[in-house]
């Protein structure tokens, strides 16, 4: 016959202390994997600082943000100007609308200078000696950190010299990039009698949209003018080597031919590449609104949709302390 042991006092106390320390671990545990983080929904003004200078950006939380899900993140970089640029992309774009819509987390960083622009180092106008790389791969870091954000669908996209600084985000944070949108941009600057420079190649596959008007006199479609920019030709077949994709793409014409769509497949890791061209187009974010009449902001989180990480290393393709910004080859 089994012997009972009879409860008391002291042993249910035993008990209970036992079992609350065991579930305080596991909640300890759950604390170190990551925090509860409380956010409001909405814009906001932060800071941050980065080798010692204090940068700014707006985040926007979208409202069906809470702490049990880890949501996408897109970070949206503006062209070159003066004033409040980053408030400006976010209007043009529309891009916070589309992510109260869809449930994903906007940063919309700021440049320095005067005017506001990204040193990708492509150009004399951009280069001004900031890490701008260093800074993007912080204040990814701090938002992580921060905030639900799911690892494999971080996302840059940007306008302009924020879509030059996007190409070059997309080589150097190829690691860390799950995909990036491209309005109005180029890998690269060939002035005459200097040296041409460019962005350098990405150690994993990067999913790339792009769009750029034919009429574009700021970033020639077809390359040239005052920058002396890449055409939009020579910048897709650099990705579209770097990704390992089909070097024809299959051609869609919408618009009664004023939109032309060239889909590269064939792509490493479920890579792709895809380029809207617009014959009416200017230097411009794409909206039903304005030449394009298309958005640019629907397909660009479409294709994000369809393109997380997979595959690579995880490992960084350049080391914290080593310089980020683009190589210079030479013609």
């Amino acid at each position: 016959m089994r012997a009972r042991v009879k409860s008391t006092p002291t042993v249910s106390l035993i008990l209970i202390l036992v079992l609350s320390a065991a579930q305080g671990g596991q909640v300890e545990k759950d604390r170190k994997i990551g925090p509860l983080p409380v956010a409001i929904a909405g814009d906001s003004n932060q800071t941050i600082t980065v080798n010692g200078t204090q940068r700014s950006y707006i985040l926007h939380i979208p409202p069906g943000y809470n702490s049990a899900t880890r949501l996408p993140l897109v970070l949206v970089l503006h062209g070159m100007g003066r004033g409040q640029p980053a408030k400006s992309i976010e209007d043009q774009s529309g891009m916070s609308a589309k992510a109260d819509q869809e449930n994903f987390i906007v940063v919309y960083p700021s440049a320095l200078g005067d005017p506001l622009v990204w040193n990708t180092n492509l150009e004399d106008v951009s280069s001004m000696g900031v890490d701008d790389v260093g800074f993007i791969r912080a204040l990814i870091e701090k938002l992580e950190q921060d905030l639900r954000i799911d690892r494999n669908r971080v996302f840059s996209c940007g306008f302009s010299s924020g879509a030059v600084m996007s190409y070059l985000l997309g080589a150097k944070l190829s690691h860390q990039l799950a995909a990036i949108g491209i309005a109005s941009g180029t890998i690269g600057h060939a002035p005459e009698g200097r040296p041409m420079r460019m962005i350098p190649a990405p150690s994993e596959p990067v999913p790339v949209i792009a769009f750029h008007g034919k009429q574009d006199d700021t970033i020639k479609y077809d390359g040239g003018g005052r920058n002396a920019s890449f055409s939009v030709a020579r910048s897709i077949a650099f990705w579209v080597k770097a990704d390992g994709c089909d070097s024809s793409p299959q051609t869609t014409i919408r618009q009664q031919g004023n939109l032309t769509i060239d889909d590269y497949s064939g792509c490493r890791d479920g890579s792709e590449v895809v380029l809207y061209s617009f014959g009416n187009g200017i230097h411009e974010w794409p909206t039903p609104k304005n030449n394009d009449r298309f958005s640019a902001t629907d397909a660009m989180w479409e294709f994000f949709v369809s393109h997380p990480r997979r595959g690579g290393t995880g490992v960084p393709s350049v080391n914290h302390a080593q310089d980020t910004r683009a190589t210079f080859p030479r013609r």
